[in-house]
């Protein structure tokens, strides 16, 4: 569900272990792009998967600026622990209808293993069908626009993430198999406004409240221009059903949202780097018949709708 969050990770896959001469300041620009196709919402009692039925939903595009310092600590002579680092980033996404500053600090303690924690926070203004804050109504059963700048988006989280390459164990070029497994928790609110559900750089459906997110990567790095082929898993959910209210019961307010996709890297050279992927989402589904997303709050939720979500790229210029 969330716009290729998956890809914020991949960079953790690559290297694994940092040379003496590594780079203290890196700076990079990328740009995202997402095509969405039009699928039809199917009424049903259980799991099952939705069509696609048009060319064209929706097209979301995004570009955020990252500047990253990397700070040696603790290192020792293993290769292990060899690169030990401590990384302060700071970034602005910017969106057709959003803006959002990001900082966080991560502390690599082994080439295998990372701690991180950070805050988001943002806030946005609606364009035609590109929706950055609104806030869902019950009465209408539709989600009414906040002034632009009233609402404002935070999230402080943490996060851990575990990292293999067996190219570590076994050397050589054509023997990376890697892997990542990522768990963070955050807690999500949208201050400015006294509804329980609201929206958030067009994704609909959240709530105030403690969430837990998981990344899982499995790929394959090679050293030509494709250099990884992956497939990506994403996980996401409330703690509590509670966080949606009087909506908690019959909209699963603690559903699993989940995300697969295969997603391929193309090392263009040494400063820029394509992404692209094709993504599947698994999200909630309900017994009542419905063409508009917008009245899915008051529906009745029974399972699990699959759909071929969208194509997403990813451009990444380093400086």
């Amino acid at each position: 569900m969330k716009f290729f969050t998956c890809l914020l990770f991949i960079f953790a896959l690559a290297p694994l272990f940092l040379s003496a001469e590594e780079e203290r300041l890196s700076l990079s620009l990328t740009t995202d792009i997402a095509y969405h196709p039009k699928t039809d919402y199917v009424a049903s009692d259980g799991t099952h998967f939705a069509p696609t039925s048009g060319p064209f939903r929706i097209v979301k595009p995004r570009t955020t600026f990252t500047a990253e310092y990397k700070i040696p600590v603790l290192r020792g002579e293993s290769p292990l622990f060899a690169g030990n680092h401590v990384t302060l980033t700071g970034s602005l996404m910017i969106t057709p209808v959003s803006f959002s500053p990001q900082f966080s600090v991560t502390f690599s303690p082994a080439a295998f293993f990372d701690l991180e924690a950070g805050f988001t926070t943002g806030s946005g203004w609606n364009i035609g069908s590109l929706h950055g804050v609104r806030e869902y109504n019950p009465a209408t059963r539709e989600y009414d626009s906040l002034t632009s700048f009233t609402g404002w988006y935070m999230r402080p989280y943490a996060a851990a993430t575990i990292k293999f390459d067996l190219g570590a164990l076994w050397p050589g070029d054509w023997h990376h198999i890697v892997g990542l497994a990522t768990f963070a928790v955050g807690y999500e609110a949208m201050l400015g406004t006294s509804r329980t559900i609201w929206e958030w750089q067009t994704f609909t459906d959240h709530a105030d409240g403690w969430m837990y997110v998981q990344y899982y990567v499995l790929g394959y790095q090679m050293p030509i221009k494709l250099s990884m082929i992956a497939l990506t898993f994403e996980f996401s959910g409330h703690f509590s059903a509670s966080d949606y209210g009087a909506f908690a019961d019959t909209y699963g307010g603690d559903y699993l949202f989940k995300e697969i996709g295969p997603m391929f890297e193309f090392t263009l050279n040494e400063k820029n780097i394509f992404y692209a992927g094709i993504f599947f989402t698994g999200q909630r589904g309900f017994k009542e018949s419905h063409t508009d997303e917008e009245v899915e709050p008051s529906l009745t939720y029974t399972g699990t709708e699959w759909f071929w979500n969208y194509i997403a790229v990813r451009w990444v210029h380093k400086f």
